[in-house]
């Protein structure tokens, strides 16, 4: 699931080069990847998700570093305890990934 939503974010990514890290921005990736994990919740691959990219994962600091994050968060079976989190980076050398455990 890792590599789909780092596919989906660098997709998306892709699109904005160029541009600044400014709310349109990070809209147009929030956008681009929940279009792509609607399509896996239709199906039953995934049960929920979430995804966070805005100022509070976009400080001044990243912005500035020409950067941009997306924190994406799902479940993958009904009542999961356990909820699946990586945070990827987009800088000028390519899109890094971190899964992280919550």
């Amino acid at each position: 699931m890792r590599k789909y939503i780092k596919k989906k974010f660098t997709e998306a990514i892709q699109e904005k080069i160029g541009e600044p890290n400014n709310s349109v921005s990070r809209l147009f990736i929030l956008r681009y990847v929940s279009g792509s994990l609607n399509e896996l919740i239709s199906i039953g691959t995934i049960y929920q998700f979430k995804l966070i990219c805005d100022n509070t994962n976009n400080t001044p600091k990243t912005i500035d570093e020409n950067s941009v994050v997306l924190d994406a968060y799902w479940t993958e079976i009904y009542g999961q305890e356990i909820e699946n989190h990586v945070k990827l980076i987009a800088t000028s050398r390519g899109i890094s990934s971190t899964e992280l455990t919550n």
